[in-house]
């Protein structure tokens, strides 16, 4: 399956949007959350380097560029009884 850039978003969420929490849970071809709360961490990138990054930039840096959390962290995030 062909996801394209939409990763790029992830990136861009958790560099420039030091007021969201931006992960993505590691199912199927992933699910991404975004909730308006302070992060416990950022990444330190320009919004401009966001634009040259490359699929094998991504492969490089996956778990630290999605914030790459297992599925069942969903309910530990929100407080959810699984």
């Amino acid at each position: 399956m062909w996801n394209g850039d939409v990763w790029r978003t992830i990136v861009y969420l958790r560099s420039q949007r030091p007021d969201l929490t931006v992960f993505v849970l590691d199912c199927d071809q992933g699910l991404g959350i975004v909730t308006k709360k302070k992060p416990a961490d950022t990444l330190p990138m320009e919004a401009t380097a966001i634009k040259n990054l490359t699929y094998a930039d991504l492969v490089d840096n996956r778990q630290a560029f999605l914030n790459l959390k297992p599925a069942n962290y969903f309910f530990d995030f929100f407080g959810i009884a699984s």
